[in-house]
């Protein structure tokens, strides 16, 4: 088994950045939750890798949670609409390109919905989009 999370998740930060404009990061340990001029932006978490299929040929199926994050607004519209950009991306396997290595296969869309959490700071209105990348290893 090859660890394939790095290269989605490259290939996954630069085609959320291009679909939404909005800042994309994997760790929010450089984030100051005070500072609105931060929001909105997507957060990339919950990766998960597991391995299919015979010893001579090796498929993953990684699951990431994308949060669409927004603070303080009035309006879901922005929100349903960043979202909907996210889940265009994953209309066709080919939306993310990945090195020689490996290839996506299939993608598959597990569940999309929003929440709202009151914080000292705000409100944040966060859609979750959790998606199932089938990954080839062509190595």
């Amino acid at each position: 088994m090859r660890n394939c999370k790095g290269e989605v998740l490259t290939a996954l930060v630069a085609a959320l950045k291009t679909a939404t404009g909005m800042k994309v990061r994997t760790k929010l340990n450089d984030f100051d939750t005070s500072d609105n001029t931060a929001y909105p932006y997507i957060h990339i978490s919950d990766v998960y890798q597991t391995e299919n299929g015979p010893k001579n040929y090796h498929s993953y199926d990684l699951e990431v949670l994308i949060n669409v994050v927004y603070k303080d607004i009035t309006d879901l519209g922005a929100l349903y609409t960043a979202q909907n950009s996210v889940l265009g991306l994953f209309n066709i396997p080919e939306s993310l390109t990945l090195t020689n290595n490996f290839k996506v296969q299939e993608t598959i869309l597990v569940s999309s919905t929003d929440t709202e959490i009151k914080t000292d700071t705000g409100t944040l209105n966060i859609g979750l989009i959790r998606i199932i990348f089938t990954i080839e290893d062509k190595g």
